[in-house]
């Protein structure tokens, strides 16, 4: 499955050594990927140290400058064994709210790291604010030059915590990063946080009445917030857009207006979106609020395993459910993204494959790219 926001919320102890480096060896990097040959990798392996993440990374970066270097885990993002055990072989890694204290380098090193594991790891480059951080200074060149780049997001509208990007913001926005996509034959997609507040999809709608970008070029998630959003999330599918259906969430979210991710994706479609046309993604490592006897008590992450539980829920009705919720975790996010090989079964695609106990519904199996992550037996 494709998990197309995964969030990461790590940095390291020293941000302006950190920055300096990474981006004086980001042209190595991309030069040092077209010289290299490719290794075969023994097995997945972890990371241990900042030195063994380094160790792991492209020829183009130096593990000696990881000396004296620390990471501290502000938020636990979820590991490939977390992945893993959900079924979810493309997880796709975005900054979110806090661009600040986390970066896009770290990102990158966390794609690269399950990568390294087995998982057919992405990211996004940017964050909410506006202008957008990147890795190498550009949109455009961060989609074309670095591999598990595929877009920017997540870009946020109608929430108080973005930057309230205007019209014009968001239309160089998509530009870019779909020049970036015709470069390198990827999406190009921006990816967009979609908030509580009443304009809703309403700037995304005037960015594409106001340009010659098409519809797909804006990809919204968090539709599920409430019934007026979702209404509206269904016209956007019709004029030719993806929209993505978040399935973490709490009790006290749906009693504040949430909509549970099946009854939407029923609701989205009753409502005339194209059934392919709808994702449904976790928001791993997002932070969802923890209520004790009616109180905030804290917060805590969601999890990519909201995933499996939804399809196994669906597979337990014995209706359409089940094939609805299954391309909406496959085939229909890789189209979203433009990932040709992925979410599909069928010659030349990736060896992507789940196997699930016909008895119990629990997942027994996970193949990525053609090799066992986990084996039952």
């Amino acid at each position: 499955t494709i998990s197309p926001a995964t969030r990461l919320s790590v940095r390291f102890s020293n941000p302006e050594m950190r920055q300096n480096w990474i981006k004086k060896l980001m042209k190595q990097h991309v030069e040092a990927n077209r010289r290299a040959p490719k290794e075969e990798k023994s097995g997945p392996q972890q990371a241990g140290s900042a030195r063994e993440l380094l160790e792991m990374m492209p020829k183009g970066f130096n593990p000696n400058a990881a000396d004296g270097m620390t990471a501290t885990y502000q938020f636990e993002v979820s590991g490939a064994e977390d992945f893993i055990a959900a079924g979810v072989t493309t997880p796709v890694g975005a900054l979110g709210t806090d661009s600040i204290t986390r970066s896009l380098e770290v990102l990158y090193g966390k794609t690269m790291e399950l990568r390294a594991r087995g998982l057919a790891a992405l990211m996004y480059t940017g964050a909410y604010r506006v202008p957008a951080p990147t890795l190498t200074g550009d949109i455009a060149r961060d989609i074309t030059l670095i591999d598990p780049v595929i877009g920017i997001g997540e870009v946020a509208i109608s929430d108080h915590r973005s930057a309230q990007p205007s019209v014009s913001e968001l239309q160089r926005l998509a530009a870019d990063a779909r020049l970036g996509g015709v470069l390198s034959g990827k999406g190009g997609v921006v990816f967009v946080h979609v908030g509580d507040g009443e304009g809703r999809l309403a700037p995304l709608r005037e960015a594409l009445a106001g340009s010659d970008l098409p519809a797909a070029s804006f990809y919204p998630t968090h539709i599920n917030r409430n019934p007026a959003l979702l209404q509206e999330a269904a016209a956007f599918a019709r004029a030719g857009a993806f929209v993505d259906i978040t399935v973490s969430t709490t009790p006290e979210l749906i009693a504040m207006g949430d909509i549970p991710a099946l009854q939407a994706l029923r609701e989205v479609i009753a409502a005339g979106a194209p059934p392919e046309r709808v994702t449904l993604s976790s928001d791993a490592g997002g932070s969802l609020p923890v209520y004790r006897d009616g109180r905030l008590a804290g917060l805590t992450a969601a999890s990519p395993g909201s995933l499996l539980a939804l399809l196994q829920e669906a597979i337990r009705l014995e209706d359409d459910s089940a094939a609805l919720v299954l391309a909406a975790l496959t085939k229909n996010p890789a189209d979203a993204l433009g990932l040709q090989n992925k979410g599909r079964l069928c010659a030349g695609a990736d060896a992507d494959l789940l196997l699930l106990d016909p008895a119990s519904g629990e997942l027994a199996d996970v193949m990525c790219g053609g090799r066992w992550l986990r084996r039952s037996s």
